[in-house]
């Protein structure tokens, strides 16, 4: 069976789970043989990414989520759907509430090797891939006495520093769903124009989380290298189309945008209420969870 799920060129972290998580989960089932499909840990119930599949392949769906954005695939025979991330999801696809089961994600605090051993200290912060394109967010978090956690870092070694740590301010989802599991308090940043609350509110859900984004003002570098890229795409658009593209210079972040994005994250790190959902709730996501792994590995005999 194969696995389908997004690689980004410098890595993202809770797309690089997928890498090494199902070989815990079941081992043996992802062995790039054949059409048959695994999908998994992401927001992959797109066109963008089934229709990519070959028609006649199985498709198996657990835990997997759909955004508000992009086509929905049509669930026909040869879709195996286990669970899904969060009760949009089924909405979305009219599935029953009992095909709700969480991002996989949540049953991280199982594998304990991956823990720190140390005494938790510290108060995090995990930008998005996206907001590291516009800012050295690792250099602000160094200068405010906050720790950088890296969405691009290997995926194992950011799971033991959440781990590590007594609050974490996050953009990426996956960094509040492992915070979540491993019981360190969370709270929601929105930064990039990019953030997409639906994900978020889809895996809430499936927890009763009442969420609470908390906004942080956009910081965008004087990056000469970026700048340069986006003159070269407007001149070979320009060209392509046959006609001029008028290229707009980003809004670059003076002095004073610095000074106010910084003091507000010193201010969400100080004083911002965590979130964190029910051990309860969360226990009984992790038994529905593994349900569907278990009658997955009964269909597909492994």
């Amino acid at each position: 069976m194969r696995l389908l799920y997004c690689k980004m060129p410098d890595g993202n972290f809770g797309d690089d789970l997928n890498e090494w998580f199902w070989e815990r989960i079941i081992p043996g089932l992802i062995d790039n043989r054949g059409d048959d499909t695994l999908i998994g840990i992401g927001t992959m119930l797109q066109t963008h990414f089934t229709d990519a599949l070959p028609p006649h392949a199985r498709k198996y769906v657990l835990g997997a989520g759909a955004g508000s954005k992009g086509k929905l695939p049509d669930f026909d025979e040869s879709w195996t759907v286990y669970g899904v991330r969060g009760p949009l999801t089924a909405s979305y696809f009219d599935l029953p509430a009992d095909r709700v089961i969480g991002d996989p994600a949540i049953i991280v605090s199982r594998f304990d090797e991956l823990l720190s051993a140390k005494p938790r200290s510290g108060v995090g912060f995990m930008p998005h891939v996206w907001s590291l394109d516009d800012w050295d967010w690792e250099k602000t978090c160094k200068r405010l006495g906050l720790v950088f956690v890296d969405p691009r870092a290997d995926s194992k070694a950011t799971i033991r520093q959440i781990s590590s740590l007594d609050k974490l301010l996050t953009e990426a989802m996956h960094g509040a769903i492992v915070a979540d599991s491993l019981r360190v308090p969370w709270v929601a940043v929105a930064l990039s124009p990019r953030f997409e609350p639906s994900k978020w509110c889809d895996w809430a859900g499936s927890l009763g989380i009442d969420l609470h984004f908390r906004d942080l003002p956009r910081l965008v570098g004087r990056d000469p290298s970026r700048t340069e890229i986006l003159r070269s795409w407007a001149k070979n658009l320009a060209l392509n189309v046959g006609r001029t593209v008028n290229y707009l210079e980003p809004r670059f972040s003076s002095q004073r945008d610095i000074a106010i994005s910084e003091r507000a994250l010193v201010k969400l790190a100080q004083t911002a209420p965590p979130q964190l959902s029910t051990d309860a709730r969360l226990q009984s996501l992790i038994g529905r969870f593994m349900d569907g792994v278990a009658r997955m590995r009964d269909d597909v005999r492994i």
